[in-house]
């Protein structure tokens, strides 16, 4: 099956969010980030790299940070491949 795209184009795939080169293109700092959405610096990393998903309440400050839908951010077909809950 092929990977889901975000709906803006970018290139990300399965397995994969937008958050890091989101954050790098505004120039935040992975500690700054997740100061402004409540969680540890280690916590958006493990976000950033697909280890984890957030929460729903995470998803939502990080879409509203980034000025982004949710479903821009996340591609749901990597997590339900993680089993993450």
């Amino acid at each position: 099956m092929a990977p889901i795209r975000p709906w803006d184009g970018t290139n990300a795939t399965n397995g994969e969010n937008l958050l890091r080169q989101l954050r790098k293109e505004r120039r935040m700092s992975q500690a700054a980030v997740a100061r402004c959405v409540g969680l540890s610096r280690q916590s958006l990393n493990a976000i950033e790299n697909g280890k984890c998903q957030p929460r729903l309440v995470v998803a939502y400050r990080l879409a509203r940070l980034f000025e982004r839908p949710i479903e821009n951010l996340f591609l749901l077909d990597a997590y339900d491949q993680l089993g993450c809950s």
